[in-house]
């Protein structure tokens, strides 16, 4: 009986997971799914992606990128924003704290 019951369980799961995935692709296909950008890129008003109008982001992503040139790996990178104490921005999503920088 209990067999059973992990069997219909891990069933349901799997029913679960293809209707949400289900309506990602629906939701895709309409063009109307959103999803947390990576730093430097944001949603405007007609939910383009767009890159950030901060000048402070902008500035800290070009940082990385000539860190990296010269230093040419993460650790370096981020041994540079750590000694020049720069901090590296972050967009929170949900919440209370939603679109605000970190």
């Amino acid at each position: 009986m209990r067999r059973l019951k992990v069997v219909l369980f891990q069933a349901e799961l799997h029913f679960i997971h293809a209707r949400l995935q289900g309506h990602k692709l629906n939701t895709a296909s309409k063009g109307e799914l959103r999803f947390p950008l990576p730093v430097g890129y944001v949603f405007d008003e007609l939910n383009t992606i767009v890159e950030d109008p901060d000048v402070q982001v902008r500035s800290a992503i070009k940082f990385v990128f000539d860190y990296l040139e010269q230093g040419g790996t993460a650790y370096s990178v981020a041994q540079r924003f750590a000694m020049e104490k720069l901090g590296f921005p972050k967009r929170s999503y949900g919440g209370t704290w939603a679109g605000k920088l970190i």
